[in-house]
């Protein structure tokens, strides 16, 4: 698990504490640690900290990222994420957003 420390989707946070919740209550600290994570990014937005414009950027390097990692490593959690970055990508590009 160490991809939680490079998440930079709500999307994939979202993802993330459902997939670790279903699997058992073992996880429940790594749950929690995600969540904390997912919180201060909100805030982040929230406050102005972190712009919509900046919130995509660092979405579109996260998908490169995650991408490379899924090609040279196979991994496939890696490669999952890459498929919900770019819907919620393209969600917030046909939102006006981008």
């Amino acid at each position: 698990m160490a991809f939680a420390g490079r998440l930079v989707s709500m999307e994939v946070f979202e993802h993330e504490i459902g997939r670790m919740t279903k699997a058992g209550p073992q996880y429940s600290e790594f749950v929690e640690a995600l969540n904390f994570q997912r919180d201060m990014l909100m805030m982040q937005v929230e406050n102005g900290l972190l712009t919509p414009s900046q919130y995509l950027d660092n979405l579109r390097k996260a998908i490169a990222a995650d991408f490379t990692r899924y090609k040279q490593q196979g991994d496939k959690v890696a490669g999952t994420h890459v498929v919900i970055m770019k819907k919620e990508l393209a969600e917030a590009e046909a939102g006006g957003l981008a």
